[in-house]
């Protein structure tokens, strides 16, 4: 797709730049304890799009480069942003120089070998307890994969959340962990009737998976600690399992009713 074009179409379907930015705070219990424990580290964001993860990571204090080979999406942006390969330049990092490396909802748009050499440079340039954040559209919920990730012409295959943790864990990570993201939040609540539709649109519709950079007994990783042990966001199983136990339940609710009923016809039979 031509790159203005591409810019246009970013701009109606991903979101504004003011909506992704505040989206994107979802990452403060990792980013935050980082910029405190490492004030002014590297960030390195690839395909960096409009750069709104840059500007943020900017307030928190980190020296950061972006990099897109589309020259409409940061045309009008003072960021330290520049045109080029991403996937390239990750190869040219100092070994163990970046705080951050993330790839926002740039892996679905890439080949296997691709992906694999991506994450295999990443863990050369990240320091020790450095992070690898790789978003993306989460197939999980039925209508991303069944419509809304075909909507980009530019999408080659959605990557399966175990297949990243598998190369993770293959190329050294210490941990990682899988947020899902960007869910209705009334769906967190328990007490809330799940209907068929929640079951099929309500899944989280974006993924993330961040993987730390051992070793261990780096003060970072426990810094983390907290970020890594929570749980994000709802999977398909989750909201089937509730649907389940709520359709159990409302039957042998039924089922009580019925009993009832037939105990006290039996009842008013046999005493009259």
């Amino acid at each position: 797709m031509d790159s203005q074009l591409y810019r246009a179409f970013e701009d109606q379907f991903r979101g504004s730049e003011k909506l992704i930015s505040a989206r994107l705070q979802q990452y403060e219990n990792f980013f935050i304890p980082i910029a405190s424990t490492n004030p002014g580290g590297s960030i390195f964001d690839a395909g960096c799009g409009r750069g709104e993860w840059i500007k943020l990571m900017r307030q928190y204090g980190f020296d950061c480069t972006g990099v897109d080979e589309n020259p409409y999406m940061s045309k009008d942006s003072n960021l330290p942003i520049h045109i080029g390969n991403a996937l390239e330049e990750i190869k040219h990092l100092p070994e163990e120089s970046q705080s951050i490396i993330s790839a926002f909802h740039l892996l679905e748009h890439l080949q296997c070998g691709l992906i694999i050499s991506f994450i295999e440079n990443a863990f050369k340039a990240l320091k020790p307890g450095g992070i690898l954040i790789i978003e993306m559209p989460n197939t999980e919920n039925i209508e991303v994969a069944g419509s809304s990730f075909w909507l980009d012409p530019s999408h080659l295959r959605p990557i399966p959340v175990a297949f990243l943790t598998f190369l993770f864990q293959e190329h050294g990570f210490y941990r990682y962990k899988v947020l899902r993201l960007q869910e209705e939040k009334d769906l967190h609540q328990f007490d809330r009737k799940i209907t068929l539709s929640d079951v099929f649109f309500g899944v989280s519709p974006d993924v993330a998976v961040v993987a730390q950079k051992g070793p261990e007994d780096q003060p970072l990783v426990k810094e983390l600690d907290v970020a890594f042990n929570k749980d994000y966001g709802l999977s398909l199983r989750d909201l089937v399992n509730r649907y389940d136990k709520q359709r159990e339940g409302g039957f042998l609710r039924r089922k009580r009713l019925h009993t009832a009923k037939v105990i006290k016809a039996l009842l008013k039979k046999y005493t009259t």
